[in-house]
């Protein structure tokens, strides 16, 4: 980080986590603290349905395959958005303004928001109706409720809040994961399971399990991770973080919830622990999980808009609260399947372009982030065509074969530094520019 952001981060209020200037150095924090906020964020249960759908969809061996690639790929994506935020103590928004300019910036930042709120929805309404099933006698909407000013709560406090409560439910989700799973194990036997076949109406190609696995958390690795990331103190530090919580930790989500379905029939956390006599730690675990992770999508919608507006993070909580709340009670989990599949072809294009940028064209280190807000331009082109490109080709799959997702990331590494060095060069006058200041 540059001088002048040191400078200019520090006129920041800190209360406001930092959402339009990058994290002094003085700031960052330790790796177990970051390592437990980044679980909360992968622990998602959503991520366990899909691997129930997985675990239906193909063989046992094909299955633990499709759930390790999946966390190997998503790590993958993780560790370059990590390294990138930690040099630079910058915000996922903040970043895309190199690639987007003052208007595009607009495109990332609603696709963000959107999706991190309607997430917020569904995890508010997942509680709901978690404690309604395990205890039917409580009505869903007032937990609901309850649960949204909670989630909320926690994400306004911010990074602070957020270690606190991860640091509870992280170890947690941890422990009677792994007891269920120990338990499923006993309760059908080893040979059982690997001896599993899908029905033909639920089997699957694995190349589409696998765009699944990675898509219950594509959106996290790219948009989310430079909200934890830029505080850690050196990037060697947030790329052994995200090694461990994607390789370790979603893989865990996706074999918890596979194993749980071919066990019990049921995807669902709490449902399984309910099935395996674990109602009181189901009731726990699964309110902690959703809240960890939900807290973590408010606050990275909250910074994005904080950073494109300049509005106080307060009211912006609210209005993600009232947002959020409104989409719960409409039932807005019905729609969760087309929600995974959108966000597998918009949202990784983002790295790519972000990754061309940090280390091809702005050769790892951008202009200070304030001087560079004076002189960006309306639009990139170049970041607003890649994306369009990326986008396009994910949604007629077009480049299906090996890793997907990582096909369409490189696509749009390449296509962003011939579009910024040979076509638009936007880039080279924002830099000139900048040094001119």
């Amino acid at each position: 980080m540059s001088k002048n952001q040191q400078v200019n981060t520090a006129v920041e209020n800190p209360s406001e986590e930092y959402a339009t200037s990058a994290v002094p150095q003085s700031k960052r924090r330790g790796f177990f603290g970051l390592m437990m906020v980044w679980m909360g964020y992968v622990f998602v249960v959503t991520t366990m349905q899909v691997g129930g759908t997985m675990a239906r969809g193909l063989t046992f061996s094909q299955f633990i395959s499709a759930a390790l690639l999946a966390g190997v790929m998503l790590a993958v994506i993780a560790c370059f958005m990590a390294y990138i935020s930690c040099k630079e103590g910058l915000t996922f928004t903040l970043l895309c303004r190199y690639s987007f300019g003052k208007a595009g910036i607009w495109i990332p930042v609603f696709l963000i928001v959107i999706t991190c709120v309607s997430w917020f929805s569904i995890d508010a309404w997942l509680i709901g109706a978690t404690v309604n099933t395990l205890f039917p006698s409580i009505p869903i909407i007032p937990v609901v409720i309850i649960a949204a000013i909670c989630i909320i709560a926690t994400a306004l406090v911010g990074i602070r809040a957020m270690t606190i409560l991860s640091n509870i439910a992280v170890p947690l989700i941890f422990i009677f994961g792994i007891i269920s799973i120990v338990f499923s194990f006993k309760s059908v036997g080893v040979e059982q399971l690997m001896e599993v076949t899908p029905d033909a109406s639920l089997a699957i190609p694995f190349s589409m399990a696998l765009a699944l696995g990675v898509g219950s958390f594509s959106h996290g690795a790219v948009a989310n991770t430079a909200e934890v990331m830029r505080f850690s103190k050196s990037p060697k530090q947030a790329i052994i973080t995200m090694i461990i919580a994607m390789m370790v930790g979603n893989t865990f989500m996706l074999l918890f919830g596979g194993i749980g379905m071919l066990s019990t029939g049921e995807y669902d956390m709490a449902m399984i622990l309910k099935a395996q006599n674990l109602l009181a730690p189901a009731f726990l675990v699964v309110l902690l999980n959703i809240w960890s992770t939900a807290q973590g999508l408010v606050y990275a919608s909250a910074n994005a808009i904080a950073a494109t507006l300049k509005v106080k993070r307060l009211y912006i909580c609210i209005g993600i609260g009232i947002v959020g709340l409104t989409m719960a009670l409409l039932h807005f989990i019905d729609y969760f399947g087309t929600w995974i599949d959108l966000n597998a072809k918009f949202i990784p294009p983002f790295a790519g372009i972000i990754i061309a940028d940090y280390f091809f064209i702005y050769k790892r280190k951008f202009p200070d982030v304030l001087k560079f807000e004076k002189i960006m331009p309306t639009v990139n082109w170049a970041g607003l065509l890649t994306w369009l490109t990326g986008s396009v080709l994910a949604g007629f799959r077009v480049l299906e074969f090996g890793l997907p997702t990582m096909n369409y990331i490189v696509v749009c590494v390449i296509v962003k530094i011939i579009l910024s060095k040979y076509v638009f060069k936007q880039e080279e006058k924002s830099v000139e520019e900048c040094a001119a200041d």
